[in-house]
């Protein structure tokens, strides 16, 4: 995954509160705003990877969970 950076991931708003995050033919994973205002990101196979105050935070953190994920 080295030869992709954060930045050309595609963020997707597919409903209200929930985003889906992809590189081309890729799926990330995904984020759910949560009730009490948090933005709860989920990995590639829907496992839940934390809660985060803002939505950048999120985004980040798929991110990681993706690279992590490449390099085992």
């Amino acid at each position: 995954m080295s030869e992709n950076d954060e930045s050309e991931v595609m963020w997707a708003r597919v409903d209200d509160g929930f985003y889906v995050g992809s590189l081309p033919g890729r799926f990330l994973g995904c984020i759910d705003r949560q009730e009490e205002g948090d933005f709860l990101a989920l990995d590639v196979h829907a496992r839940p990877i934390g809660a985060y105050a803002n939505l950048a935070q999120a985004m980040t953190a798929v991110w990681n969970a993706t690279n992590e994920q490449a390099s085992t």
